[in-house]
């Protein structure tokens, strides 16, 4: 004999094991599973710039529109390392770069971008730097160029690729 409580929990198994011929219907997309809305870019004043290069930086070297406020700094070494501010993105700093260097000569390396920073090696005859930027806000974009000029007793120096065949990244 079947002890007593044997049929109801049979029957409680045989429901739980029933099923539906019809598939489940797939949910519908919530507003976070859709594709993100494309960013827009700033826009930023288009003031061009009043800024000549100190020496010994090259006169020829593109100034970046917006550029204010240089300080320059003498290294050992013979590099000279000049800083300074634009009114302009890290994405229009970077493209006046890839844009306006070629033109004026100068011939740009691998250089390294991430969201905030870009870096972007360059050389021109003797002339070896490096242009570091650095974004502060949508429309204001920080400088920091390193560059050397002429030969150095060492090759080069611990900044800049010491010849233009050699590594073009700082610390390669």
């Amino acid at each position: 004999m079947r002890p007593p409580w044997t049929l109801p929990l049979a029957l409680v198994l045989l429901a739980g094991c029933s099923g539906s011929a019809e598939p489940a219907a797939a949910p519908s997309p919530t507003p976070a599973a859709t594709a993100p809305a494309v960013q827009a870019q700033p826009t930023c004043p288009a003031t061009p710039s009043t800024l000549n290069w100190p020496e010994p930086v090259p006169a020829d070297l593109p100034v970046p529109p917006t550029a204010t406020g240089t300080e320059v700094q003498k290294r050992d070494g013979g590099v000279t390392v000049v800083t300074f501010t634009t009114a302009i993105s890290l994405r229009q700093s970077v493209l006046f770069l890839i844009e306006q260097m070629p033109e004026a000569g100068y011939t740009l390396a691998r250089g390294d971008a991430e969201n905030i920073e870009a870096d972007a090696p360059f050389i021109k005859g003797d002339v070896r730097g490096v242009m570091r930027m650095l974004a502060v806000g949508p429309c204001r974009t920080d400088w920091l160029m390193a560059l050397s000029t002429g030969g150095s007793a060492g090759g080069g120096t611990p900044l800049l690729p010491p010849r233009p065949g050699a590594s073009p990244l700082p610390f390669g």
